[in-house]
């Protein structure tokens, strides 16, 4: 079609978009996340298109996995790439999650996951003039969720700069921002749901923190002092973006909340360094350590907490 390609793929599939903030096989579990549905594909040397309608699969141990029934996900995702080294996305998402919130969860605000119909309505700019690097994300939500109207949004960018030195130094200062809901009588949710992210590279290798309900102000610096060696330093503050919302994790899940506000927006400092040695082209070991020190809200949710969290890791492509 117009001097492209044209593919239809059936069955179970992964899902890789863009910045993977939205969708991601999400490469650091056992399993990596897949899904079941149909999926076109348009591809030429300006434009990538992508149509979509899929369930998530269901992992189960001792059994063939299955799709899950209660959610539909479907979009319609579009790369444009005007000219070397820049590119944009746009995108539609709708995930329809049917599955039941007990009166407990609804009676908490605890709402995100299940009984919404969330549409998102996004674009994204990056690239790179020379050494200067560049990325702006924003993303809108609409919907309804738990008979609320749901308005909610997200905002990712960062400028980044690669020095021309030995070892390949770069370096990037990022700020993200994902809203959050101050009230459950008002008719409307505000938080964002962050749907199927590898939020785990973006917000901290520590798990604690999601995009939802969030600021964060971060920096990191990347070296490759061997062309199979990657270093990468992370340096993130957190703070809610609404103090009456949840703190919610990597997985999405509601975790603490101080309903008064009282505990303050301060969640904590985190910094990650992790060492990948890439062995050859079947074979990785990653050295990680990640430490948090708790702000005022972790202190107060959760006392004399101060994670840290050391991992070796070895993986193997067949």
């Amino acid at each position: 079609v117009n001097n492209g390609p044209v593919y239809v793929r059936v069955g179970r599939q992964e899902l890789l978009y863009g910045s993977q903030r939205l969708i991601s096989t999400l490469d650091w579990v056992n399993t990596r996340r897949t899904f079941q549905g149909v999926k076109a594909f348009w591809r030429t040397p300006e434009w990538d298109v992508d149509a979509f309608w899929t369930r998530p699969m269901i992992t189960e141990k001792g059994n063939f996995d299955n799709w899950d029934t209660q959610q539909n996900f479907f979009g319609l995702w579009a790369t444009h790439k005007p000219k070397p080294g820049h590119l944009i996305d746009l995108y539609f998402l709708s995930l329809e999650n049917d599955r039941n919130l007990t009166p407990a969860n609804v009676a908490r605000g605890n709402i995100l996951q299940g009984d919404s119909h969330v549409h998102t309505l996004g674009g994204r700019f990056a690239g790179n003039f020379d050494n200067l690097l560049y990325e702006l994300e924003g993303m809108y939500q609409f919907g309804r969720r738990s008979n609320l109207d749901i308005s909610a949004f997200a905002v990712a960018t960062g400028v980044g700069y690669r020095l021309p030195l030995p070892m390949n130094p770069q370096g990037w200062i990022r700020y993200d921002f994902a809203s959050g809901d101050g009230s459950s009588t008002d008719g409307r949710s505000n938080t964002f749901n962050q749907l199927f992210p590898f939020g785990h590279y973006y917000m901290g290798f520590l798990d604690r923190v999601g995009r939802q309900n969030v600021h964060d102000i971060n920096a990191q610096f990347t070296l490759h002092p061997m062309p199979w060696i990657t270093f990468i330093s992370q340096y993130h503050r957190f703070y809610l973006a609404n103090e009456r919302d949840y703190l919610y994790n990597a997985a999405g899940l509601a975790t603490f909340r101080d309903v008064t506000g009282q505990s303050g927006s301060h969640i904590g400092d985190e910094v990650d360094f992790r060492l990948n040695l890439h062995v050859n082209r079947h074979q990785d070991v990653l050295v990680g350590y990640s430490k948090m020190w708790s702000g005022d809200f972790l202190k107060a949710q959760a006392p004399g907490v101060s994670p840290d969290l050391f991992y070796v890791q070895y993986n193997i492509r067949f």
